[in-house]
């Protein structure tokens, strides 16, 4: 009883609870220099730079898991 009280408060806490930092773009399209990217854009050129630089099974393996087969599943298909 007193585990459904307290998950309750919990719950009724967090559905009146505003986010303090809202999700979305910070910037605006246009308050960007034309050219120029973006931190993410450089994060996500940098991620797959690396997984490019990966040896091929390993590569294979990571790309199977990023497509959301399982450990046994990666396992069968590449050996």
């Amino acid at each position: 009883m007193a585990g459904a009280i307290a998950r309750n408060l919990a719950n009724d806490y967090h559905r009146r609870s505003v986010p303090e930092d809202p999700l979305g773009d910070d910037t605006l399209e246009n308050d960007r220099e034309p050219g120029k990217a973006t931190g993410d854009e450089r994060s996500a050129a940098a991620v797959l730079d690396a997984i490019r630089a990966l040896p091929g099974a390993y590569r294979e393996t990571l790309t199977f898991g990023c497509r959301g087969h399982d450990r046994p599943e990666i396992a069968a298909r590449t050996g």
